[in-house]
């Protein structure tokens, strides 16, 4: 039987279910005016809606696409009304990858790979992992953030320099590796609103693959 070695992971988000009321969109400080302010509200409330997606704490998870070792790419997504349903589906499916490769349904911990891991995608997944009682999944990804094993695409390109960043578009074409075509994560909102959930779950399913083949020129998967 196989040891699974790495798990490439992409989320795709989305706002939170709480749209803001215009009374409670932030204003900047200098702001005194009470019109100038009330302008303000009524031009960025949708904006400060939308911006909860980037938001691990306010935004919600609507796709979760992964490649387990060399195993094909999978996606699973949902309308946005059951994030919790989404994570326990995919708890299960790597339950099932596991007593594929491991011959029975003991779990461990894996290194997880991504672009902007620590920054983004993991405090969305381990947040939700524990606030919906994912306990199987909890062990694969670690008790703790100090026990998660995670390699940060994102980081290799900059050579640990966060003040640095590389989009995972331009990492992929500096290495001559196909890049985002017409499609990329700034238009996953209004997708959802359209209701194309499957376009963003194969989007983030691409994603997962553009990200496989980085860390892999990358040097930090070794194909077998």
């Amino acid at each position: 039987m196989k040891t699974i070695r790495n798990i490439v992971f992409d989320l795709e988000t989305i706002p939170g279910e709480h749209k803001p009321d215009i009374s409670e969109v932030s204003v900047p400080s200098n702001y005194k005016n009470p019109e100038t302010i009330a302008k303000y509200q009524q031009e960025n409330v949708d904006k400060q809606w939308r911006d909860q997606a980037k938001s691990f704490i306010h935004g919600r998870i609507h796709t979760i696409a992964w490649k387990v070792d060399t195993e094909p790419t999978q996606s699973i997504w949902h309308d946005g009304t059951d994030e919790e349903g989404l994570m326990h589906r995919w708890e299960e499916a790597l339950v099932k990858t596991f007593e594929k490769h491991y011959g029975s349904t003991t779990l461990y911990g894996v290194t997880w790979v991504n672009h902007f891991i620590q920054t983004f995608d993991m405090p969305f997944v381990w947040l939700r992992a524990r606030k919906y009682k994912c306990k199987k999944l909890i062990k694969m990804l670690g008790e703790t953030p100090r026990d998660i094993k995670m390699e940060d695409t994102a980081r290799w390109v900059v050579l640990n320099n966060y003040g640095k960043l590389v989009s995972l578009d331009d990492a992929c074409k500096l290495f001559g590796l196909s890049g985002k075509g017409d499609f990329n994560g700034s238009m996953v909102c209004d997708a959802w609103l359209r209701g194309e959930n499957e376009k963003i779950g194969l989007y983030g399913k691409d994603d997962v693959d553009k990200t496989y083949n980085l860390a892999v020129a990358l040097g930090i998967i070794e194909p077998e």
